[in-house]
């Protein structure tokens, strides 16, 4: 299943500043015309592109620039020019990272502006042959646009084709658009004017979701028509050769239907690979679970099908289940697209509960959604039909990270004792993941390092995981912990900092040349708790006040409480909603320093 669109893989991961063109800008794009024209064959509808582009160096010395266009088994590339002489183009195949295999290839020239004003013109074609693919027009570059022209020809004939404008409010003074009407040909046209470059910046949100695109409907006439070409694909062959012994392997013989999704759930997360493969109709067909089997890796669909074939050999109701991930830039009810729906997973029934199972996360239980599903959109096989649905969302504190210290006091005003540190949800699935693929060095050291702040404040020793499971809520690492550098005496009193500290957002947001908004990793909650033993003759003089801030996006909490013969402090952080919005980023910063500034006070012991 395709997770991202064909033609941007140049702008891949990236962001943009909707701001004037930079004064550090080498090259820009003077003008543009691009031009999709739709054709119906005898059997399908095509689609027909020419771009033609012409670029000028801002700078007086060597300015490199490669233009380029993509194509792969359902784009063809038919011709590429350039107005430098002796220029041929290059090819090359194009996988982004985190995909096993993909399909995609660029057409590409390597070419060098080599004084300011020196400008060159390239052209690309290509056909679009199968309309399902044709799904989206991004209308931004790496480069600053100052004249671009967008053009759409459809015929009267196929007027069930439509366009969608997204993104387009932040930038209306930059797009104009015109309808025209040539014969029986219906004619669009984007004059695009002055837009800003794209611009790289840390925990934006995606491109999709914030840059001005087109997407294009009418490929399904609906979502019912796109659910059955997405279900008509996987009806393939789901005979498994062996599948008794397989079900031995699992080990769910004689156990209730319960413990058989769990243990068939955590069989194929534990010895089925996830990888990403991206090519044609592969890329909407699964391999049969035979064959997902034999090579052990399997993409998203491949592992669904599997799981769905195992739980009905075992006599459990389990439906493959199609959907779009929080990454795409339209939801189902809006338009029935491929854009819409880029992921599979199998949901299985019983005695009135639902799981939601997706083995591209290696290390959650059947009873967690991954954070990037909840609350989207789904269709569910039900019979010769489906039925549309909406995932859970769950609450931040089900992607949880936990950590629990008991300390007291030694010899020399040095604080000792133990730690565990616990995941939860996507918590736990970002903790395994880190450790699981990372290098041997690191994995013999990472249990160490979870416990531990950046600073390395605690000596820690005899580390190790408590637990790991796929199947279990909770992945947890314990060890002892000594801390010589939070204790202060000073006129026989003892002045004692509790926080250690070990928190996954501390650092303010940076907003120098910030132009976006910013965006958590997932919903979630992190506790710090200490508990400290008050030393025999000793009392507590003072303790720092309580904190409580509500933040646009979650709060933040610290508290000092005194408990037979303990001080417990607790502090946490919960992020409810993940994208924090530009205008919101100074409150938040300080927000931030309050909380931590209340964190870090001492308190007060007296003999």
């Amino acid at each position: 299943m395709k997770r991202l669109p064909v033609i941007i893989y140049l702008i891949l991961l990236t962001s943009l500043a909707v701001n004037a063109q930079s004064r550090d800008d080498e090259v820009m794009i003077d003008n543009c015309t691009d031009v999709y024209e739709f054709k119906q064959n005898k059997d399908n509808v095509v689609v027909k592109n020419k771009i033609t582009t012409q670029y000028v160096a801002l700078r007086d010395y060597d300015c490199k620039i490669q233009p380029s266009i993509f194509y792969g088994d359902n784009i063809k590339h038919d011709k590429a020019s350039c107005s430098k002489s002796f220029t041929t183009p290059e090819y090359k195949s194009v996988t982004p990272d985190n995909v096993f295999y993909d399909d995609s290839k660029a057409c590409y020239y390597n070419l060098t502006l080599n004084r300011k004003n020196k400008k060159c013109e390239t052209t690309f074609e290509r056909t679009f042959t199968d309309v399902h693919y044709f799904t989206r027009i991004h209308l931004a570059d790496e480069y600053f646009i100052r004249q671009k022209t967008v053009k759409l020809i459809i015929p009267e004939d196929l007027g069930n084709f439509t366009l969608i404008h997204k993104n387009f409010k932040n930038f209306s003074s930059n797009i104009k658009v015109e309808y025209q009407q040539d014969g029986k040909k219906r004619i669009v046209v984007y004059t695009i004017t002055n837009l800003p470059a794209i611009k790289s910046e840390d925990n934006m949100p995606s491109l999709s979701s914030v840059y001005p695109m087109i997407l294009i409907g009418g490929a399904y006439k609906d979502i019912g028509e796109l659910y059955h070409w997405s279900r008509n694909l996987s009806n393939v062959d789901t005979s498994i050769p062996g599948l008794a012994g397989i079900l031995d392997q699992i080990g769910a013989n004689g156990l209730s239907d319960l413990e058989k999704i769990k243990k068939t759930y955590a069989w194929v997360q534990s010895n089925i690979r996830y990888v990403a493969f991206e090519a044609g109709i592969s890329s909407h067909q699964p391999d049969t679970p035979a064959e997902v089997l034999r090579k052990r890796y399997g993409d998203c669909k491949g592992l669904a099908l599997l799981i769905k074939t195992l739980l009905v050999a075992q006599g459990i109701d389990a439906r493959l289940t199609f959907l779009g991930t929080n990454s795409v830039p339209v939801h189902l009810s809006e338009l029935a697209t491929l854009s819409s729906m880029n992921h599979v997973i199998c949901t299985a029934h019983l005695n009135g509960s639902t799981y939601y199972l997706d083995a591209t996360c290696n290390y959650i239980p059947i009873d967690f959604v991954p954070g990037n599903i909840q609350g989207m959109e789904a269709l569910v096989e039900d019979g010769n039909s489906y039925k549309q649905i909406a995932l859970p969302v769950l609450p931040p504190s089900a992607s949880c990270d936990s950590l629990h210290i008991n300390l007291a006091l030694s010899g020399d005003n040095v604080l000792t004792g133990s730690a565990e540190r616990w995941a939860s949800g996507d918590m736990k699935e970002a903790m395994l993941t880190t450790y699981h693929s990372g290098e041997a060095r690191e994995r013999s050291s990472f249990a160490e390092t979870a416990l531990n702040d950046e600073a390395r404040t605690f000596k820690v020793e005899n580390a190790q995981w408590i637990s790991q499971e796929s199947s279990t809520e909770w992945a947890g690492i314990g060890g002892s912990v000594t801390d010589a550098s939070s204790v202060t005496s000073l006129d026989g009193e003892l002045y004692i900092e509790l926080d250690p500290d070990i928190f996954f957002i501390t650092t303010p947001i940076d907003t120098t040349k910030r132009q976006h908004d910013y965006l958590f990793p997932m919903p979630m909650r992190q506790v710090n708790e200490v508990v400290f033993t008050i030393p025999d003759g000793y009392k507590v003089e003072a303790m720092p006040s309580p904190f409580h801030c509500d933040t646009a996006v979650g709060s933040m909490d610290c508290s000092f409480t005194q408990q037979a013969g303990k001080v417990v402090f607790t502090k946490s952080m919960t992020i409810k909603r993940r994208q924090l919005k530009r205008s919101e980023i100074d409150a938040w910063n300080s927000q931030l320093r309050q909380w931590s500034e209340a964190c870090h006070e001492q308190i007060t012991l007296k003999r």
